[in-house]
Parts: C-alpha cells; structure tokens; sequence
C-alpha cells in the first residue's frame, strides 16, 4: 500500500513561544552583594556587643535613725526615704543607733541617718569608738539656723536685736555662740518655749525646727544673717568604712561626699 504521505513535504512543528532570557543587570548584583555584607556585618555585631552594665541599684534595707520619733531628723528620714523601712534608735544623744550600725551594718542592709555633729560628739565624747572619719558619708540636706522672736516682740530685725543692750538669746545647741548672753537648753521645743514664755529676747533653732511653732503664731522668724544660718545641721547618710561603698553609686548627683573641715 501507498504512503499517502509519500513525496509530500512536512514542515516541524513550531517552536514554543517561550520569553527571552534576561540577564541581571550589574546594579541589581551590586545591591544584592551589599546587602549580603550589611547583614553579615549586623550579626557579627550583636555577636559580639558588649552587654549593659546593669543599673545600680540601692540596696538598703533599713534606715536607721537615732532620735526620737517626730523630731527633724526623723520627718527627714521619712520624707526622703519612706519606702524604706525606718527605726529609731535613740539615746546617748544618737551614739546608740551610731553603734548599732557600725557594729552590724558592714553587709549594707542598715544605713544611719543623722546628723554630722551627732557623730563628731558622740566621738569627742567618748560614746563612740569612731570619728566621722571612719564612715562613708553622704550629705541629704542641709538645714539653716534661724533667730526667733515672739510674736509680739517689737524686734523686727537682728540689726536693732544687735543694737538692744542685755538681751537674752535661747539657743538648742552648743555649736551656737553669740556675743548675747547665751543660754543654752536642751532642745530647740525649750528654747523656744522660754522666748514664748518672756525667758529669752530670742532663739537661734534650725528653721525646720521653727516649722511647727510658726503654725501656733506664737513666735516668727528674722531674717537670718548668713553667719548664723550657715551654722546649721548637715543631715548625712552614713555607713561603716568596712561596709559596700557601692551602695551609694548612682546617686551621686544627690549626695556628695563631705568630711569635717
């Protein structure tokens, strides 16, 4: 049988109609590389970042203060550090609590709010082993000495005090001296009692110590040359030289360090 194909010609079948190939173009590789070696260089970088140091933190525990509840010393400690736990440990004019802290205080969890004469007399006077020398000292605040006069006195300025003759000045301190008679008491309440009472012509107190006065009306403060205001009470935060010095990092903006002149 014939091929009834046969002396016929046959053309291929067509070719698929694929797209041409494209190649990359050179900016196109360029972004790829470049971004290859940004990557590798930011994980090459958090691989070896050094690490924050963490924040300090303030580790105590437990303020000690060595007063009497309600006095400056013991509003203080509250008003600046009323998260904490607070005890007051009075007696020996503050050399009790002072002792306390130095004895049992070396592991930073007890820390000692007073005052700096406070621990420059306990030592003087023998309460106390140790000078002021022998603490990390930290100042929280500085109180100014203020006079006083009654209500009705006709004082109005220490200039005319100063140009009265045989006046009697109060005085809750013995850091005080004045070129008045001077007589000295134990506590700023009866000093100020006595100028109240017609006892004294005046008083020089810390003015945290008028504070409570001034709202009876009683009694008014002057204002103070700064010769006697600056005769006032550094309030200090105080641990033993053998206790964490650390305690105090980060702080330093607020307290500085202070030491007898």
């Amino acid at each position: 049988m014939d091929n009834p194909h046969h002396g016929k010609h046959f053309k291929s079948p067509p070719e698929p109609n694929h797209p041409p190939k494209r190649r990359l173009g050179k900016g196109i590789i360029i972004a790829a590389v470049a971004l290859s070696a940004i990557a590798a260089a930011l994980a090459f970088f958090l691989m070896f970042k050094p690490k924050p140091e963490p924040e300090p933190e303030f580790i105590t525990r437990t303020i000690i203060v060595p007063f009497h509840p309600g006095g400056t010393a013991d509003l203080l400690a509250r008003e600046f550090f009323g998260d904490w736990e607070i005890r007051n440990v009075h007696g020996t004019n503050g050399a009790d609590g002072a002792n306390e802290v130095y004895e049992q205080g070396q592991d930073g969890e007890l820390v000692l709010f007073t005052t700096l004469s406070a621990l420059q007399a306990a030592y003087e006077m023998g309460f106390s082993e140790h000078s002021p020398d022998d603490w990390h000292i930290r100042e929280v605040e500085f109180v100014p000495s203020v006079v006083v006069v009654a209500a009705d006195s006709p004082y109005t300025t220490f200039e005319e005090l100063q140009a009265g003759s045989g006046l009697r000045c109060a005085v809750s301190s013995e850091r005080y001296t004045t070129e008045f008679e001077t007589v000295r008491y134990s506590g700023a309440n009866p000093a100020l009692h006595a100028v109240i009472d017609g006892e004294a012509d005046f008083a020089i107190v810390l003015k945290t110590e008028l504070q409570p006065f001034e709202r009876s009306e009683n009694v008014r403060g002057l204002e103070t040359p700064e010769s006697i205001a600056k005769i006032g009470e550094k309030y200090v935060l105080a641990l033993p030289q053998n206790a964490p010095a650390e305690i105090f990092r980060g702080y330093e903006s607020v307290w500085v360090d202070i030491r007898i002149e």
